[in-house]
């Protein structure tokens, strides 16, 4: 018997990184109500910095900087340490935080998107990355963010909160419905 699942990603656009003050989609539409972006390998130039996370209403000419987001952050790493972090009413979303900037230890993260291209309900991330803060500790974090602007985004940017993203990939990806599993 053979079984035949229906394509739900959809690869809207890939990006290298190379000393990139910033990452930019604009590739959002009504076509879908989920979206993905893959990171893989992402080294900041600067150590010990946060990737953070902005939306545009006006195709990236400008980005939502006034004081409307809300995010959390919880990481674990492999001493057992923990780590957390939120903000209510920040100007941008933080991912993650304390990235190293060591080529051996470069971050992987998914990230979820919601209702981007919808004006009713307000746009939300979750994430998950991993990467390590020095040569023997892994770091896990989870963290999740909405913003209260009730205008749809027609884009959004990653950035570090220090210096450039020196190098990464970017993978974007539009979701059909239940294309994600979490």
């Amino acid at each position: 018997m053979t079984v035949k699942y229906p394509q739900r990603l959809c690869l809207l656009s890939s990006q290298s990184a190379s000393s990139s003050s910033s990452i930019v989609f604009t590739q959002i539409s009504s076509n879908f109500t989920t979206y993905y972006l893959k990171i893989r390998k992402l080294l900041p130039a600067t150590d010990n910095t946060a990737l953070y996370i902005q939306f545009s209403t006006d195709g990236g000419a400008t980005y939502i900087t006034t004081a409307t987001y809300n995010w959390t952050t919880q990481g674990i790493d492999t001493s057992g340490g923990n780590k957390s972090d939120r903000s209510i009413s920040s100007t941008e979303s933080m991912i993650c935080n304390n990235m190293s900037n060591t080529s051996t230890q470069p971050l992987y993260a998914d990230i979820v998107l919601y209702n981007l291209n919808q004006s009713v309900v307000r746009p939300r991330w979750m994430a998950r990355s991993m990467d390590t803060s020095s040569i023997t500790l892994g770091q896990a974090t989870y963290s999740c963010g909405i913003n209260t602007t009730t205008t749809a985004i027609t884009a959004f940017k990653v950035y570090c909160s220090s210096g450039n993203i020196a190098s990464g990939q970017f993978y974007f990806y539009g979701c059909n419905e239940g294309g994600l599993l979490y």
